[in-house]
């Protein structure tokens, strides 16, 4: 048996040995960026976890409910040049993204204030762009993830997965310049 003083220590200790904030997030901050002809596109956005949930899309994302693919403040897609996004001209800047999923279509939209939180979304009338994209049934992502899975030397895909959802979205730059070895 341990004196109690002895058992105080060993818990002071190792209660002082863990780091301040060093739990980890339900949902983990990221960025994922990509370079095409000289535009620079980053999406920032923190990931949520299926965690053995059912339903995602149904039960946790209510179909028809305006929401940010991600946690915390509102997911954003920044711009350095302008692009065309699915066929619809963007503008160089900063914008928060909110999607509306459905049983069929979901919808995209991309709001001006890219600095608002989840459970306070914009109405679906203030939206500066919008468009709809049918998902992709695919294997499981247990963390919501972004990322380029092609990248060409004018565009490129950007595609959101989550669960067994996917949706890939088209970005065109405009070209600088011609590429080099190309023919004219």
């Amino acid at each position: 048996m341990f004196p109690p003083n002895s058992i105080a220590a060993v818990f002071v200790t190792a209660t002082l040995a863990l780091p301040l904030g060093a739990q980890v997030k339900p949902s983990e901050y990221a960025s994922v960026s990509q370079t095409v002809d000289g535009t620079v596109i980053t999406v920032d956005y923190s990931r949520p976890q299926v965690r053995g949930r059912r339903d995602v899309f149904g039960k946790i994302v209510p179909a028809g409910d305006v929401w940010t693919p991600g946690a915390n403040w509102a997911t954003t897609l920044e711009v350095s040049k302008p692009i065309r996004l699915q066929d619809r001209e963007l503008a160089a800047g900063k914008y928060s993204m909110w999607m509306v999923t459905g049983p069929g279509d979901w919808t995209v939209y991309l709001h001006r204030n890219p600095r608002l939180f989840h459970t306070n979304p914009p109405k679906v009338g203030d939206m500066l762009l919008s468009f709809t994209i049918r998902p992709t049934e695919g294997e499981h992502t247990e963390l919501l993830t972004f990322d380029f899975p092609r990248v060409a030397p004018d565009s490129t895909t950007l595609r959101f997965r989550w669960a067994t959802s996917a949706l890939s979205m088209d970005i065109v730059t405009r070209a600088t310049q011609p590429l080099t070895g190309a023919k004219q």
